[in-house]
């Protein structure tokens, strides 16, 4: 009986040692297991902060993507200056009161004076001044011969807006009031009549000058590049005329003795009107 104790007591030990060797073997092998696969913990680091640049503001104008120099040369091109220009003239139907038999010719002289400073780099305002300005063009009378008239004027001056699109190009428009001797001449009938109506009157043909003076309104648009200018105009006005000299004399001796009194058919005023193309030259 006894024996049977001891066998069993050494065989529940066995068991229990082995029990016990296994075991702490398995939680050994667990550990070894989790540190393999368990990732260690990562450190964080800063974030690093990239500098925020300053916002560039968008330009205003076609003009401020330019170099600044460029932009420089466009508000240079505004310059003004003593002009020379020659044209042809487009007289009306009417022109004078008589009809133009063709085109005419002008002459101007005058300058350009900048005012203030360039707006949004392409456009400023200014004053166009006219020191002299000769206009010429040949009439058909009533009675059919040939005439002429002109207009003189001087000393007109007016605004004036100009516009760079380009570099050295400029558009120019402008409006002026214009001084203006209005004058005429050719052979007209000149009518004789008897003072106490003894014979029928008669006519004679004989050289006739009218001139008045009035203030021409002037509208033009000119094109220029560099020194060199093209451009439209349009004149208007009207004036009242008066005889300048004549070939009438006012009272001579009749066949019979009676005084005979010349008279030049009146007039109408002058009637301005005329269009010219002209070409020219700035200094």
């Amino acid at each position: 009986m006894r024996m049977r104790l001891l066998l069993v007591s050494v065989l529940v030990t066995i068991g229990f040692s082995a029990f016990a060797q296994v075991y702490m073997a398995t939680v050994d092998t667990a550990a070894v297991v989790n540190d393999s696969v368990i990732a260690p913990q990562s450190v964080s680091t800063p974030a690093v902060v990239a500098p925020v640049e300053k916002a560039t503001p968008a330009p205003t104008t076609l003009e401020e993507t330019k170099p600044a120099k460029e932009r420089a040369d466009m508000s240079s091109t505004f310059d003004g200056g003593l002009y020379l220009r020659v044209g042809l003239v487009l007289p009306s139907s009417d022109y004078m009161t008589c009809n133009a038999k063709d085109q005419g010719y002008s002459f101007q002289m005058g300058s350009q004076f900048y005012i203030g400073t360039t707006i949004a780099n392409f456009m400023r305002f200014g004053l166009d001044v006219t020191w002299y300005d000769f206009s010429y063009v040949e009439l058909e009378m009533a009675n059919g011969t040939n005439g002429y008239s002109g207009l003189a004027s001087a000393f007109g001056v007016g605004p004036m807006v100009s516009f760079a699109p380009v570099k050295h190009f400029v558009i120019n428009s402008y409006v002026k009031a214009l001084p203006t001797f209005a004058f005429s001449g050719g052979e007209e009938d000149i009518i004789y009549t008897y003072q106490d109506g003894s014979l029928p009157s008669y006519t004679e043909s004989g050289f006739v000058g009218r001139g008045g003076f009035c203030i021409a309104g002037v509208w033009g648009l000119e094109l220029r590049y560099r020194m060199v200018d093209l451009g439209f105009e349009t004149v208007w006005g009207k004036s009242d005329v008066a005889e300048v000299g004549s070939s009438v004399t006012e009272v001579v001796a009749g066949e019979l003795g009676a005084p005979v009194v010349g008279a030049i058919n009146k007039i109408d005023p002058f009637k301005i009107n005329n269009s010219r193309v002209y070409i020219g030259i700035k200094f």
